[in-house]
């Protein structure tokens, strides 16, 4: 996850292989301990520390891939459109990214043990505040707090963890942690499935409460403070109008579709003040003397392809945890713990994926990873896009497969290419911009899919209530003559729900067309990058 400061990133060389470059670019503030830090603790101090920062860290998978989960329910209590109750989604993601950008300047200013303390305490808090939500607005506005304090979590786990081994074992120290991340997006869609059909939505963000609580008390007993404080520089006018611009482009975005674009003046307006907090943006990027984000990382080539090659990274590998439990759920009729178990295989295809890349990623070319991985990613998604209303449980199983299998592979290569030929002082600043785009990849992909999913809905129902009329021979023939009879009610409901359910398949298959092309159209641009071997 991004951050931004002078968050430590772990002393990354020039040349360096793509296993220390993707441990080391995961997250900035993964990091080793430098000369005159404390040793690394041993016994049961080593393993509380372990265990709070990874237990860090999953808090935060929970919260990104068991929310999925919930929408369908969420959906139906708050009577909400497919581009409504994406801001459950978008708004956690914005949140986290804005707060990842300056968590190197908060953890700096107050001390990592604190920020950490604090993260846990106000995401636990937050969570408890989606689960007793009463209104769409105020569970969007308790997922943005969930976001905001739940971002930190994942690098400063990453770093708590890690520093808890030797500085010659930090390797295995960050598989250890990876794998205890991997077990949270096992466990979040099954908790999540089962509670939801059997407790109601809430419980999903409930049952982060006693998790959280119990990570607050082993971080307490077994943080350590991890650095001296400083004042670090921190390019707050460079920031607001990123946060600014990003926050008026999200909102138009996301109310596009129902206020018909530019026909309304609110989305003119919204649009409006993002071309013009961009443009400061910008301005100030070029003109401060210590910027937010210099422009100089523009001006190295695979930095450049690296970070179009991210944006279409996340929208290939975690849009699918948000849409396919509404549409299992809409027009496949699957209960939400089926729904759970078969998006849990991810993780089985993740795991596989770690078994493959671990011995062998310094020793091959990172653009073969990219091709692999974004192979394994771009493949499911097609295979969905070409589902009908009621797709066999071996391609389910498949696609989720290797859906997982795919996902930390292009990382890897995306890695490599990003910081192949990036100078040294600019590469604090590339880390934090490279997952800044992963969140908002994430967050403008999910807006832009469920505004899409809205609209292709809405136009093949009105496509297919044609030939819902007596008249019409094709539709006596398909269900059988005398089978249906469209002056009954109870027959006219029943078609209905049936155009429902095929207009919202086709609109999901419409909608996972165009981002396999996406994945497709990306490609060709590793023709214009060197990635060193």
């Amino acid at each position: 996850m991004p951050s931004h400061g002078a968050m430590p990133t772990g002393g990354l060389r020039p040349g360096a292989g793509a296993r220390e470059i993707a441990r080391v670019s995961h997250n900035p503030a993964a990091v080793s301990l430098h000369p005159g830090e404390p040793e690394a603790p041993t016994g049961i101090a080593k393993a509380a520390q372990i265990a709070g920062g990874t237990l860090g860290t999953v808090l935060y998978v929970i919260a990104i891939t068991g929310a999925g989960m919930a929408l369908p329910h969420m959906q139906g209590a708050f009577s909400a459109a497919p581009d409504q109750i994406a801001w459950v989604v978008t708004g956690f993601i914005v949140a986290a990214a804005m707060t990842n950008a300056c968590a190197g300047w908060l953890a700096n200013r107050i001390g990592r043990r604190r920020l950490f303390l604090i993260c846990i305490a106000g995401f636990t808090a937050s969570s408890a505040a989606c689960g007793l939500a009463e209104s769409l607005e105020t569970a969007v506005l308790a997922r943005m707090f969930q976001g905001a304090f739940g971002a930190p979590l994942s690098p400063l786990g990453q770093a708590i963890a890690v520093d808890a081994w030797p500085r010659r074992s930090q390797a295995k120290g960050t598989t250890v942690w990876s794998m205890g991340a991997l077990w949270g997006g096992f466990v979040a869609p099954l908790a999540g499935g089962f509670l939801t059909e059997y407790q109601g939505w809430p419980w999903v963000f409930l049952m982060v409460v006693p998790l959280g609580i119990v990570t607050f008390f082993v971080a307490w007993y077994a943080v350590p403070e991890g650095g001296e404080r400083s004042r670090a520089h921190m390019d707050w006018i460079g920031f607001l109008t990123l946060v600014l611009s990003i926050g008026a482009f999200m909102y138009g975005l996301s109310r596009g579709e129902r206020l018909d674009w530019f026909a309304s003046g609110e989305i003119v307006a919204a649009m409006t003040l993002a071309s013009l907090a961009f443009y400061l943006f910008v301005i100030r990027m070029a003109t401060a003397r210590r910027p937010f984000m210099p422009l100089g990382l523009f001006a190295d080539r695979n930095y450049t392809v690296a970070m179009l090659f991210m944006f279409v990274y996340s929208l290939n590998n975690y849009l699918p945890l948000f849409v396919l439990p509404i549409v299992m759920t809409g027009v496949m009729n699957l209960t939400l713990p089926v729904i759970g178990m078969l998006l849990a295989t991810r993780s089985f295809g993740a795991f596989a994926s770690m078994l493959v890349v671990m011995p062998l990623a310094d020793r091959v070319d990172g653009r073969v990873w990219l091709i692999v991985g974004f192979t394994a990613l771009m493949a499911p998604v097609w295979m969905m896009s070409r589902w009908g209303v009621d797709p066999s449980w071996t391609g389910i199983v498949l696609a989720m497969f290797l859906q997982g299998f795919g996902s930390a592979m292009p990382y890897i290569g995306i890695s490599a290419m990003a910081f192949a030929t990036l100078p040294g002082e600019l590469r604090t600043q590339g880390m934090s911009l490279m997952h800044l785009i992963n969140n908002l990849g994430v967050a403008i992909a999910a807006a832009a899919v469920f505004s899409l999913l809205t609209r292709e809905i809405q136009s093949s129902r009105s496509v297919l209530r044609q030939f819902a009329s007596p008249y019409n021979e094709a539709l006596h023939s398909g269900v059988g003559r005398g089978q249906i009879d469209l002056s009954r009610a109870s027959d006219l409901a029943s078609l209905g729900a049936e155009i429902g359910r095929q207009a919202m398949m086709v609109a999901f298959n419409s909608t996972f067309q165009i981002i396999a092309y996406a994945g497709l159209v990306v490609l060709p641009l590793m023709l214009f990058a060197r990635v060193r071997r």
